[in-house]
């Protein structure tokens, strides 16, 4: 288990949850073959706002840098 891992499996969190919200809502769009690809494309939207949330997301911490001379 390392950092890299842990910030994967972080980010497809995101990405999993936008992708079922995304469709979620896209389903409440149109009807018939129009409800289908709202269904889709707002999956899709999701997906990718929930991994992108995610990856400029750092978890509720704040990091402070000291450089000395």
């Amino acid at each position: 288990f390392n950092a890299a891992q842990a910030a994967l499996d972080y980010v497809k969190d995101g990405m999993v949850v936008g992708a079922l919200v995304g469709g979620l809502l896209g389903n409440q769009v149109g009807g018939g073959k129009g409800r289908t690809a709202a269904t889709v494309a707002g999956a899709v939207a999701g997906g990718y706002a929930g991994r992108e949330i995610d990856r400029n997301h750092t978890g509720g911490r704040r990091y402070n840098e000291t450089v000395q001379d």
